[in-house]
């Protein structure tokens, strides 16, 4: 098979058994693999950061133990607001780093902003699938994901040419974003004749969304730019690691969270 057809297969493979672990796992078993996904993705991230030592590494872990310890309880309340305030602000260093700066070399810096994406991003995309069947935004969400990155692969491949971040990402361009634009305006206008939603809330919405998840991409991009490597590791056929699977996921996750529980659309 090619490397088109082994990303398509691979990415049905994981919707499938997502969507199998959803419907048919108790809330106990699904959330052992998802604790079990999450501990997969600080490895991905700890094993190529040699440079910290074993004793910084050795208290970032636990750090991040804590805080997967004391998430469930932020998960059944309300998610403080002052880690969106840090979101955002990681948001705008994110955009710096990627567009203003993409020699710069911060790797302590970029480490310490993915750490912080993977866990509060996670800790997010737990929140939103605890409420998947109670509201129609998260759908939505997950379909604007999925547009951003089908329409900024076949639009790229098939048109690509002006590169957006030709030193972090050379295979990201212009009409891929295009792509990415029109596929999710394409989703918003189906998903709002379905749903009766209105319409200019949730375009607005979607292209938030293809924009944070474009910035997730290149942000994780940077940092294995800076690590010389293409991808955190080969655990999935055709896409790398996890983190190369999910970076846009964990980084746009929070933006939906946030709407749900501080904006009315």
């Amino acid at each position: 098979m090619n490397e088109l057809q082994i990303r398509f297969v691979s990415a049905i493979t994981l919707i499938f058994a997502s969507t199998l672990g959803y419907l048919y796992l108790s809330e106990f078993s699904f959330n052992i693999i998802l604790s079990f996904v999450w501990l997969l993705m600080l490895h991905e991230l700890f094993r190529h950061m040699n440079s910290l030592g074993k004793t910084v590494t050795g208290i970032l872990w636990i750090s991040c133990l804590l805080f997967f310890a004391i998430s469930g309880h932020m998960i059944s309340t309300e998610i403080p607001a002052f880690l969106y305030i840090l979101y955002f602000i990681g948001l705008l260093y994110s955009l710096l780093q990627v567009f203003f700066f993409p020699h710069s070399k911060n790797l302590f810096m970029i480490f310490l902003l993915l750490l912080f994406f993977i866990l509060f991003g996670s800790l997010n995309l737990i929140f939103l699938i605890g409420l998947i069947s109670k509201n129609k935004l998260i759908i939505a969400y997950i379909l604007f994901v999925i547009a951003h990155d089908m329409g900024g692969y076949f639009f790229g491949k098939k048109y690509g040419t002006k590169k957006l971040s030709p030193i972090i990402s050379p295979g990201k361009t212009l009409e891929g974003l295009v792509g990415s634009i029109l596929f999710g305006v394409l989703v918003s206008i189906i998903y709002t004749a379905i749903n009766d939603l209105q319409y200019i809330p949730l375009l607005l919405f979607s292209l938030a969304i293809v924009f944070i998840s474009l910035l997730g991409d290149l942000i994780f991009s940077k940092l294995k730019r800076i690590l010389n490597l293409k991808d955190f590791s080969k655990l999935i056929p055709g896409h790398g690691g996890l983190l190369d699977r999910l970076d846009s996921w964990i980084v746009s996750a929070p933006l939906t969270a946030y709407f749900l529980t501080y904006v009315t659309l």
